[in-house]
């Protein structure tokens, strides 16, 4: 599965973005078959998908993964809270730009502010 990211990766780098998501969606069904679609790694497959599309500039496409993706993290035990923090943040940053993108301002403010309340004190740069 995760030759087929590494694949998704050079696809959209080199600009062909369909071919990166035939490799995420590949690695979704394989990681889906071997760890259930509720894998934390799912998720990471499905935010690849959403990226490729926000590249494409297809938003509902976009959102409709992020959106997929956050759902699985927000379910999923993680070992330490932080790691868990983190990945919801960028879930719902990667949310807000999408709103933002939309022109949807005031959901993007509430989604950018939602991410990063979970940064601790000590991660902040400002």
């Amino acid at each position: 599965a995760q030759a087929e990211v590494d694949l998704g990766y050079a696809k959209r780098n080199q600009g062909d973005s369909t071919g990166a998501l035939r490799h995420f969606e590949r690695s979704l069904k394989i990681r889906e078959k071997l760890l259930g679609p509720g894998s934390f790694d799912c998720a990471l497959s499905i935010d690849q998908m959403g990226n490729t599309y926000k590249t494409m500039g297809r938003w509902d496409d976009a959102e409709a993964h992020y959106q997929r993706a956050l759902k699985i993290k927000e379910g999923f035990k993680f070992d330490k809270p932080a790691y868990r923090d983190a990945h919801i943040g960028q879930s719902k940053n990667n949310l807000a730009l999408i709103c933002f993108s939309k022109n949807d301002y005031d959901t993007a403010e509430k989604l950018f502010r939602e991410a990063g309340a979970g940064v601790p004190d000590s991660a902040r740069r400002f």
